[in-house]
């Protein structure tokens, strides 16, 4: 309180005094650039929206039963999603086997598929897991191996199985600077309710200046949290689908209107005047 939001050095100061809780932070850090933008009398989209203004989305597909899973991408892709993460690790004859489920559901359907083992897999019997991945037409996994394990995902990458994704290895701007110096990964995943707009742009910018791919992910983003992940998105630097459809999973939002998907895509420049219903939002504070 009563610092000038235009003295970014004092805003800084105060961020950095945020610490073991990336989400406030990266909220504040949102929350800070929202008003300067005002003070200064244009928008966060105006500031931050850039030349990839159709996103290709994704939608993440959680643990279930393999009929339950497959009834929700049917709902999904009629919303218009084509590419979906579906959740694995539990299980690996069965995460095959929903994946054989989804590629012939939509076969022929332009739906991409990739995977997320959340730290699941051992070092032993990963390069295995992933390699039936891969024969199962996936793009990618994200964080096969705990990210403890740093010379195993050094080693894992290295053998070129299957692209890697790394999320939980690259909670900060200095976790990803590890992660480079070890070469761990082959796509980032950034996410804005985590690093806030500062961090996400710095961390798009060392990715990109390493040869990494990058996408934007979703920390289950209500519309609100899409807009803003979609700004990051539509940087130059997102070359890979992004978590933009978690808001279909919402059954009462907070915001004026939601997003629509059409062949895949989310256009950026519809969300430019998403803005918070107050009625809604204190609704929301009694239910």
């Amino acid at each position: 309180m009563g610092l000038d939001v235009r003295d970014e050095a004092a805003l800084r100061a105060v961020l950095g005094s945020v610490a073991n809780n990336h989400t406030a932070r990266g909220a504040l850090d949102m929350a800070l650039w929202d008003a300067r933008a005002a003070v200064e009398g244009t928008s966060l989209h105006d500031r931050l929206a850039g030349p990839n203004r159709r996103v290709r989305v994704s939608y993440i597909l959680g643990i279930d039963e393999p009929a339950a899973m497959l009834a929700e991408a049917r709902r999904v892709f009629e919303a218009g999603v084509r590419v979906f993460k579906v959740k694995v690790g539990r299980d690996h004859a069965r995460d095959l086997r929903v994946i054989d489920a989804l590629s012939r559901e939509f076969a022929g359907a332009g739906v991409d598929l990739y995977a997320d083992s959340n730290e699941t897999l051992a070092p032993d019997s990963a390069p295995t897991a992933l390699a039936a991945m891969r024969d199962a037409g996936l793009l990618y996994v994200e964080e096969p191996l705990p990210v403890r394990r740093l010379r195993a995902r050094a080693d894992l990458r290295r053998a070129g199985v299957l692209p890697i994704v790394a999320d939980d290895s690259c909670f900060t701007v200095p976790d990803l600077e590890r992660e480079l110096d070890f070469d761990t990964f082959d796509v980032l995943n950034v996410k804005t309710a985590r690093t806030g707009f500062t961090d996400s742009l710095r961390m798009l910018e060392l990715a990109a200046r390493a040869g990494k791919r990058v996408m934007v992910g979703s920390q289950a983003s209500t519309t609100l949290g899409t807009v803003h992940a979609a700004l990051i998105a539509s940087r130059a630097e997102v070359d890979e689908p992004c978590e933009l459809s978690f808001f279909l999973r919402v059954e009462r939002d907070v915001t004026t209107s939601v997003p629509t998907l059409k062949d895949g895509d989310l256009d950026v420049d519809s969300l430019r005047d998403v803005r918070v219903d107050d009625r809604r939002l204190n609704e929301s504070k009694y239910e």
